[in-house]
């Protein structure tokens, strides 16, 4: 289908064109979703939520009799539209940097709703996004837009409720009841000032890097069709593990990712004999072999099986960790 001239968009025919293609749209913004989604967790960002719609076809006819564009599928920017909600608000500029960072996006426009407010005002402080979308297209445009809004769980609450029963409330409404929704802005605002603050004060804690540590190897459990095993034992073994070995939970994430990604055989090898559907798997003996933390001791033994043997000497571990030494051919290094 090749798109009419310009100047020729009538309503009726932006109407008419958009329904038709509608079907089109709906699978650029599905494509447009993975490809933000791609971004995010290619920076380690998890987002609590993502929204995506496509204009109403209706509400596209309503527009172009008020705005009149020459061209609405360029002029148009919010055809297509992606919220990313957010739980912290430090991580909004954290999920700017990562589409901008993506080859698949061009940054048009950066609307930040918090730079324009002025010190004496209440408002919305959301982050939006116009996207140029280059590598996507459709029969009316061979380029496509799309408006990403990045909020908070509580901005987004806020502005929700506020778009229902305000914006697009019942005509006069008291100002009062105005100024009541406006108010919230501020528990809002400082909701998500404290919520950043104490986030980042657990975060600093040593005995959190640890937790972190002991996430990480629980998803990567999970990833790899292990059992998640007992968490609150996870988290005394590994604190055992970091105790002992003297070495950052951080590195050690690292040594365990790293292992992860080159040492299958290692891993099938002992989910095999001494996983927890192993044949042989014995419960007293086996238990370690059985929790998320044996990828850790894996690592640790590829790394450096004499010291870890070193370092775990006088640990109620060191029995546990000679089975899966054993079967990673480093049964050697210990008594």
């Amino acid at each position: 289908m090749s798109a009419p001239e310009t100047g020729t968009w009538t309503p009726e025919r932006t109407f008419t064109s958009y329904l038709a293609a509608q079907e089109e749209y709906e699978s650029a913004i599905r494509e447009i979703q993975k490809r933000i989604e791609a971004a995010l967790a290619e920076c380690g960002i998890k987002p609590h939520k993502i929204e995506t719609r496509c204009k109403d076809p209706l509400s596209l006819f309503v527009k172009q009799e008020k705005k009149k564009y020459p061209l609405p599928w360029a002029d148009c920017s919010d055809l297509l539209g992606v919220r990313v909600i957010v739980q912290l608000a430090s991580e909004k500029t954290k999920v700017l940097h990562a589409i901008e960072r993506s080859k698949h996006f061009d940054i048009l426009e950066i609307d930040d709703k918090e730079l324009e407010r002025d010190y004496r005002e209440l408002a919305y402080a959301g982050l939006h996004l116009d996207l140029h979308c280059g590598e996507l297209s459709t029969s009316l445009s061979e380029s496509l837009r799309c408006e990403v809004q990045i909020r908070t769980v509580a901005e987004h609450t806020w502005a929700e409720t506020e778009h229902e029963y305000i914006y697009k409330g019942p005509g006069l409404i008291p100002k009062e009841t105005q100024r009541q929704f406006a108010r919230v802005l501020a528990l809002v605002e400082l909701m998500d000032i404290e919520l950043d603050r104490g986030v980042k004060s657990v975060s600093e804690l040593e005995s959190y890097s640890i937790l972190r540590l002991t996430r990480f190897l629980s998803k990567s459990a999970h990833d790899l069709n292990w059992g998640r095993g007992s968490h609150h034992l996870s988290l005394q073994n590994v604190e055992e593990i970091c105790r002992r070995t003297s070495i950052p939970p951080e590195d050690l994430e690292q040594m365990t990712a790293s292992f992860i990604s080159n040492s299958k055989a290692h891993l099938d090898a002992l989910q095999g004999k001494i996983g927890p559907k192993a044949a042989s798997f014995d419960v007293r003996v086996h238990l370690l072999a059985g929790q998320p933390e044996a990828l850790l001791v894996a690592a640790l033994l590829d790394h450096n099986a004499y010291k870890l043997a070193t370092d775990m000497e006088q640990s109620d571990l060191y029995q546990q960790i000679i089975p899966i030494a054993r079967v990673m051919g480093k049964r050697s290094q210990f008594q």
